[in-house]
């Protein structure tokens, strides 16, 4: 599918992205809490340290990629509305 000049295409696509930035930040956030809950209730061996220690590195990489994916979505937005912008004086 060639979206380049398709600005329908791109207005989905970009509501497609924060769709599944929403799911990610709510994923992100229970698992962070969900760990911690955990940690408090006794799970403290080692482990589980080394556990936690890898899901708040993922945690980090994670909030990488949600800005990255936003930066994304700002620049199809900016080209659907220039597009549209476009298509309006054409006619």
């Amino acid at each position: 599918m060639n979206i380049e000049n398709d600005y329908k295409a791109l207005d989905m696509a970009s509501n497609r992205l924060k769709t599944c930035i929403e799911k990610l930040i709510k994923i992100q956030s229970d698992l962070i809490k969900d760990t911690n809950t955990l940690y408090e209730a006794g799970f403290q061996d080692i482990k589980f340290q080394e556990l936690k220690a890898v899901i708040d590195d993922g945690d980090k990489n994670l909030t990488k990629i949600v800005k990255t994916v936003q930066g994304n979505i700002v620049k199809i937005e900016e080209r659907s509305k220039l597009i549209k912008t476009y298509y309006s004086v054409m006619k």
